[in-house]
């Protein structure tokens, strides 16, 4: 299966890493991470490219609870929201 049209920065950035670590593009955005040639040792790879990537932190963890492109995008964009509203000072949020 070939890869969905790029629908986020955020998603072709996930998609990037999954092909790099993978060496394959040969995968969904929708397709489970182990069951395109994912393991652990990749996981941690990707965790890595996407820190790098992002400027952030990306804990290993997130990309296990979400085991596709598309979950590991939406929920790096969560986070990255969540960060966003928790650096706002408590007085200041509407």
């Amino acid at each position: 299966m070939t890869a969905t049209p790029e629908a986020t920065p955020l998603l072709g950035t996930v998609r990037d890493a999954w092909a790099s670590v993978l060496g394959h593009q040969d995968f969904g955005d929708d397709e489970n991470f182990n069951r395109v040639g994912g393991h652990s040792g990749a996981a941690l790879r990707i965790s890595k490219i996407l820190r790098t990537a992002l400027g952030r932190p990306v804990p290993i963890k997130l990309l296990f609870a979400h085991p596709t492109v598309r979950g590991q995008a939406e929920a790096l964009a969560a986070s990255d929201t969540d960060t966003a509203t928790a650096a706002v000072p408590v007085g200041a949020r509407a």
